[in-house]
């Protein structure tokens, strides 16, 4: 029962991280049937400002690649540190549990800080590429 949930949990959150990269006509439902020239008409003229749709430069599409990555990452965290103090929560007393729980814990919080610091580093990064550090 308890891998059942934890599997559900997991593939929920990896089927919602991956919301980003639907297509674009999943987005245009709410057009009734059979106006096809009114989704064209739609896309054109939202066309630039779309983010599937822009066309970008290198830097950027690396910087959101790593976005992406790094977001991913961060739900992985959360859930391990989900994960870790359900452990610890239902130790019932069991020093080696705790231990175990308090572990995991730990090590996912050290994993997100080492994220969220990786997701600075990569900030930082574009901003010198881009020569657009503040003086």
């Amino acid at each position: 029962m308890k891998k059942t949930v934890l599997s559900l949990v997991i593939l929920s959150i990896l089927s919602l991280s991956l919301f980003p990269f639907l297509p674009i006509s999943f987005l245009l439902a709410q057009i009734g049937p059979g106006s096809l020239k009114d989704a064209e008409r739609y896309l054109k003229e939202i066309g630039p400002e779309t983010p599937i749709l822009e066309k970008t430069d290198l830097e950027t599409l690396i910087f959101r690649i790593v976005q992406y990555l790094l977001g991913f990452l961060g739900v992985a965290a959360i859930l391990i540190i989900v994960y870790g103090g359900y452990l610890w929560m239902t130790a019932a007393g069991n020093e080696e549990k705790i231990k175990k729980g308090k572990s995991i814990l730990r090590d996912g919080i050290l994993g997100l800080v080492v994220i969220i610091l990786a997701y600075a580093v990569s900030i930082f990064i574009i901003y010198l590429i881009r020569g657009e550090l503040p003086e």
